[in-house]
């Protein structure tokens, strides 16, 4: 019985990463006046410099907080069940922020007591203090990436024209959108032909968002305004005239406690007002059922995904452009779905009897489960995601936690591998049916995130990003071991 797990030679000094929290809490001093009277901690030497080696002092740990205890108790099942801070669940009130702060307050200065500290900030600082990029998404001729800058709080949007290595433009900065820099792009949208841009930003770290559109020559917007969406997995018809979106009741209309369910989804006509998007799908369902929708890569079917757990979904489609009912492709299965539409045919990933992942075709014109048919079947690692790209099928596997990404022919032949710069982790894959491109991110316990391209014709990897970190990784390898337990006579 063999169990792996990977082991490296510290690729980053461990206490930077176990010390993190230490070095990034802000120093909230207008909530002073919140807090009980404190011990007042030992005079410490003079600010070490971040060369400058410290003695460390035992820390002492500030007096607790006050907590209000209530008096209640439920029952269930016959048992009763204190309940003494009840309160502490209405996190608006003046109390429990008043609470909350003083909590604050009191871990700040046990930190503050920590000469090491400043060090591990300085440290940090010059970590993050780097760019790094989204994998390119193609839309038409443009190219679509977020692009981290420094100590910047949120990612930039740029777009490319023609070459995803062409001089990039911003489109949006969510930085300028306000001075504490806490409205946020939730969720972005590009249509079809990257003429316009579907966003929805959010503020402060809420899960409510608002949805606008932009035209990305001019940068300027279109009158379309949704309120009230909350990751509302927009995704655009085929000629991009519209796009569909999840949104939930107004605000209301449904009992307060229901604000987060009735979840909906709606089809939105670019010109048109919200009030007049169509209701897709939804209605009558549990109020708990979690539905997104997604289209083909070819943009000719629509899916909607439903579940009320994160362990199975069902799967409904029919053609994009239609108004009729929706078809069952599957419902009360044990296992994931999800589909695509290929060569006449559609292509699903499962779960279903397969817990590890596997793909199977059906036809286009009858898909229902007695045509199913394995195409890929399930492999030793665990499926994370399948990709339609030109003349294959891209599967990435998670094999011993080491990322594979393997070519398929669209018969269900494995080509080949595509080679990675170690053994590590891929995510952010980035890939068009119709393309020779394949984007991605790769890291590893040596290599930090960075962001390659993979080109179908001339079977080439290229880096296509540089990210410059004061740490030489060459000092460093990576060795992944595998072992027996001590009680298994066999491995």
């Amino acid at each position: 019985m063999r169990h792996p797990r990977s082991y490296a030679l510290f690729s980053l000094p461990i206490w930077l990463g176990a010390l993190a929290a230490l070095a990034l809490f802000p120093d909230p001093s207008a909530q002073a006046d919140l807090l009980p009277p404190h011990p007042i901690p030992p005079k410490q030497p003079a600010k070490p410099t971040p060369t400058q080696p410290t003695a460390q002092t035992t820390p002492i740990l500030p007096a607790p907080i006050p907590t209000r205890r209530q008096l209640i108790t439920d029952t269930y099942h016959t048992t009763p069940v204190r309940d003494p801070y009840r309160w502490l669940e209405a996190g608006r009130s003046k109390e429990v922020q008043a609470w909350n702060n003083a909590q604050h307050q009191r871990t700040l200065r046990l930190f503050q007591q920590i000469p090491a500290r400043q060090t591990i900030l300085h440290e940090l600082k010059k970590l993050y203090n780097n760019q790094s990029s989204t994998s390119p998404q193609r839309y038409g001729h443009r190219y679509f990436f977020f692009r981290r800058e420094g100590l910047k709080n949120q990612p930039i949007l740029y777009t490319a024209e023609g070459r995803y290595n062409a001089p990039p433009r911003v489109l949006l900065d969510p930085n300028t959108l306000s001075k504490d820099g806490t409205i946020a792009l939730q969720q972005t949208s590009p249509s079809p032909s990257g003429r316009f841009l579907a966003y929805a930003l959010s503020a402060k770290g809420s899960d409510w968002s608002q949805i606008r559109v932009l035209d990305v020559s001019t940068k300027t917007h279109l009158p379309d305004r949704i309120d009230q969406t909350r990751w509302p997995s927009m995704v655009w018809d085929r000629h991009g005239l519209g796009f569909f979106y999840v949104s939930y009741p107004p605000f209301g209309t449904v009992p307060a406690r229901d604000k987060n369910y009735y979840r909906r989804i709606f089809y939105h006509r670019l010109g048109t007002s919200a009030e007049d998007d169509r209701l897709i799908f939804g209605e009558g369902l549990k109020k708990e059922t979690w539905l997104d929708p997604a289209v083909s890569s070819d943009r000719s079917m629509l899916y909607v995904s439903t579940s009320v757990d994160w362990s199975y979904n069902d799967l409904y489609y029919r053609p994009i452009a239609s108004k009729g009912p929706f078809l069952t492709l599957a419902k009360g299965l044990q296992g994931q779905f999800s589909a695509n539409v290929m060569d006449g045919h559609i292509l699903i990933t499962t779960t279903y009897k397969a817990p590890r992942g596997r793909v199977l075709i059906a036809p286009l014109h009858n898909p229902t489960q007695k045509h199913w048919k394995t195409l890929i079947p399930q492999q030793k690692g665990v499926l994370q995601e399948v990709f339609l790209v030109k003349g294959h099928l891209l599967v990435h596997t998670m094999e011993d936690v080491v990322s594979r990404l393997l070519l398929f022919s669209r018969q269900g032949q494995l080509i080949r591998e595509i080679p990675l710069p170690t053994k590590g982790s891929v995510s952010d894959i980035s890939a068009r049916s119709q393309s020779n491109e394949i984007f991605f991110r790769f890291t590893s316990w040596i290599y930090p995130s960075v962001g390659y391209r993979y080109d179908l014709a001339t079977q080439s990897l290229e880096r296509i990003e540089k990210i410059n970190i004061p740490v030489n990784l060459s000092r460093y390898q990576t060795e992944q071991i595998f072992y027996c337990y001590l009680f298994v006579n066999k491995c």
